[in-house]
C-alpha cells in the first residue's frame, strides 16, 4: 500500500511539473512574458546539459559530492554552467589552475570559472572544490561570489580521454529549477535577468 502511494505522489509531482513546463512554454509563445523571463527560461535550459571538449588523460565519473576515477583534464570549448564558450585553460594572462581537475586515489581538485561571459559569476555557477577518497566537496570560487554553488550536489557526469578529453553530464536540480521557473520559482537563486541588481552587483565585486 505504502508503495503504491509514494508511485502516486511521484508521478502526481512529475505531472504537476510537466504541467507548469507546458504553460510557461505557451505562455512563451504567445508572446505574455517579459524578455528577462524568456532570457532566464533559456539560461535555465542550458544549465541542465553539461557538454565540453579539451586536453587530458583518464576516465572520472562523478554523481553530486561522490566522485570515483584517475584523471586530469581541462575543458577547451563547450556547454558548462549555462555558458557556451571557449576556456584558457592552455594558458594566457587569464590562466587558472583551477581550470584544470586532477582525481586520484588520496586528493582532487575540480573548478570552473568564467569563460568571459560574466553570467556564469554573476548567476553563481563559478565553484572550486576539492576533497580525497570518494568525497568531493565546493566551494565558492572567490569571496565575492553572492550565490554558492549548490547545483554540484545534483550534477551527474562523466569525462575521460587520451589526449582529447570529453566531459558529458547532466543536472538533475537544474532540470527542476528548470520546470518551476516557469512558475517564476528560482531554487537555485540563479535567474539573473529577473534580477539584475544583486548579480550586476556581485560582476561589479568580481571585475575589481
Amino acid at each position: 500500500m505504502k508503495s503504491a502511494r509514494r508511485r502516486k505522489v511521484v508521478v502526481a509531482s512529475a505531472g504537476l511539473l510537466v504541467l507548469a513546463g507546458v504553460i510557461g512554454c505557451c505562455l512563451l509563445l504567445a508572446g505574455c512574458v517579459s524578455p528577462a523571463y524568456k532570457k532566464d527560461r533559456i539560461a535555465d535550459f542550458r544549465d541542465i546539459f553539461t557538454v565540453t571538449a579539451g586536453y587530458g588523460a583518464g576516465v572520472r565519473a562523478r554523481v553530486g559530492p561522490l566522485h570515483a576515477g584517475l584523471h586530469l583534464g581541462a575543458d577547451a570549448v563547450g556547454l558548462r554552467g549555462g555558458e557556451w564558450n571557449v576556456s584558457n585553460a592552455m594558458g594566457g594572462e587569464d590562466w587558472d589552475i583551477w581550470a584544470w581537475d586532477f582525481d586520484a586515489l588520496l586528493f582532487s581538485k575540480e573548478g570552473f570559472h568564467d569563460w568571459g561571459s560574466g553570467d556564469v559569476f554573476g548567476r553563481g555557477k563559478e565553484f572550486r572544490a576539492t576533497g580525497g577518497p570518494l568525497v568531493i566537496v565546493p566551494r565558492r570560487a572567490t569571496d565575492a561570489q553572492c550565490v554558492k554553488p549548490y547545483y554540484y550536489y545534483t550534477q551527474v557526469e562523466v569525462s575521460g580521454g587520451l589526449l582529447v578529453n570529453l566531459r558529458l553530464g547532466v543536472n538533475l536540480g537544474e532540470l527542476l529549477d528548470f520546470f518551476l521557473g516557469w512558475l517564476r520559482v528560482d531554487i537555485l537563486n540563479d535567474d539573473r535577468a529577473e534580477h539584475p541588481l544583486q548579480t550586476t552587483e556581485a560582476n561589479i565585486r568580481h571585475d575589481g
